[in-house]
């Protein structure tokens, strides 16, 4: 089959070829990463096709949590996101190649106005054959390595998963704790209406109270 060059398929190749589990977990978690902080509508896309349940806008966390949870035993999950880690690095096969400039590229502006454009070409379809075995092999090492990934140490997997995401992707991290201050800001102003309704109620029961007599040392 026939691949763009691509830095990622070269090191993926070695490290399946040597059996480098170590290095091919970390490569994992990187490209993982990358579709968490870059491709994350194309993440949600892939969790609605499948059956998976995830919120309309999620945070890395979320969509971490999610994977790494579901990954182990989701076959559709395991070759969604080998397609995607595909996508992601040009690695499928193109649809169709460019063609050199045409002849006039070099012509002056007034030649080039006088010469009829010939019809854009249509593309050719796009041949998933060429491209099923790269996706299949990365679906088949995710796999193979889902127990190291989701084992390893509990909950790790998600939190790399996370905080990776969360570097390549900063924005996200402002975004939640922009969210997480308001949060904070609307627990304190309620709480603080809670307590002016208590110490209002208390001064009202003390004033009718003492007019009342309520509070009045009775004599014997």
């Amino acid at each position: 089959m026939i691949y763009l060059e691509n830095d990622f398929y070269s090191n993926f190749s070695s490290m399946v070829e040597s059996n480098d589990d170590v290095s091919l977990s970390k490569m994992f978690v990187d490209q993982i990463s990358n579709l968490i902080a870059f491709k994350k509508n194309d993440l949600v896309s892939l969790f609605g096709k499948i059956g998976i349940k995830v919120s309309n806008n999620p945070s890395n966390k979320e969509l971490a949590n999610i994977i790494a949870k579901n990954i182990k035993g989701n076959k559709k999950l395991q070759i969604g996101i080998a397609y995607l880690i595909a996508e992601n690095n040009d690695i499928l096969q193109q649809e169709y190649k460019k063609g050199r400039p045409s002849d006039d590229t070099d012509a002056f502006e007034g030649e080039k106005d006088n010469k009829t454009k010939e019809p854009k070409k249509p593309r050719k379809p796009f041949d998933w054959n060429k491209s099923a075995d790269a996706v299949t092999s990365i679906a088949g090492s995710i796999s193979v390595l889902a127990d190291t990934l989701t084992q390893s140490k509990t909950g790790q997997f998600a939190d790399d998963l996370n905080n990776q995401s969360n570097v390549k992707s900063p924005e996200e991290v402002a975004k939640d704790e922009e969210a997480k201050s308001l949060a904070d800001k609307k627990k304190k102003t309620k709480r603080n209406i809670i307590i002016g309704v208590v110490v209002v109620s208390l001064i009202v029961t003390a004033y009718f109270g003492y007019k009342k007599g309520w509070f009045v040392k009775k004599v014997n």
